[in-house]
């Protein structure tokens, strides 16, 4: 039969075993700001070797030199109406156009510690979308659900996008990888 003294040790054992490899919220990062105002005061690594630093109007800007010896300006245009937000990261959509017809949007994953996204987790969604919805689906995970409309293959670049698309994204080991739940 087991006295008291005993079921303490053992009950003390247990939390001790328990406490150590219970995963902590020290994962969590706390900002000092809503996600919308860290936004404006990012930076976006964009490939291939774009540095663009968000204003308090969500946009940037870089030049880039081309054979001519002109500089082309590309506008990035951030999406502050659609943030998620998990323990890491602000997931937000970053659209830009270099002169074309089109405009590119990528989803992009921003590191809450530095207010820099992260190089590997810029992921292209698609041209000429309208974005419908992006929610945090786990805060631990790191995982999000980006809803959007697209166009069919039938239909041409300028037809309105009415294909509804869900995806969901996460980020594992430094890169965003499409997840199927």
């Amino acid at each position: 039969m087991l006295n008291y003294k005993t079921l303490y040790l053992i009950l003390i054992t247990i939390i001790i075993i328990f406490g150590c490899t219970h995963k902590h919220d020290s994962d969590f990062i706390k900002l000092s700001m809503s996600p919308k105002e860290a936004l404006g005061k990012s930076t976006i690594l964009f490939p291939p070797n774009n540095k663009i630093i968000i204003n308090n109007n969500y946009n940037g800007v870089t030049e880039h030199p081309i054979l001519s010896g002109e500089i082309i300006k590309t506008r990035y245009y951030t999406h502050p109406e659609h943030i998620a937000e998990t323990d890491k990261y602000i997931f937000t959509i970053i659209a830009y156009n270099s002169g074309g017809t089109g405009t590119f949007y990528y989803l992009t994953v921003i590191d809450k510690k530095t207010l820099t996204s992260i190089e590997k987790c810029n992921k292209l969604i698609d041209d000429r979308i309208i974005i419908k919805n992006i929610e945090t689906i786990s805060n631990k995970e790191n995982t999000i659900l980006l809803e959007y409309y697209t166009r069919s293959r039938n239909q041409t670049a300028y037809d309105t996008p009415n294909v509804h698309i869900k995806n969901y994204f996460q980020v594992n080991e430094g890169k965003i990888k499409r997840i199927y739940p």
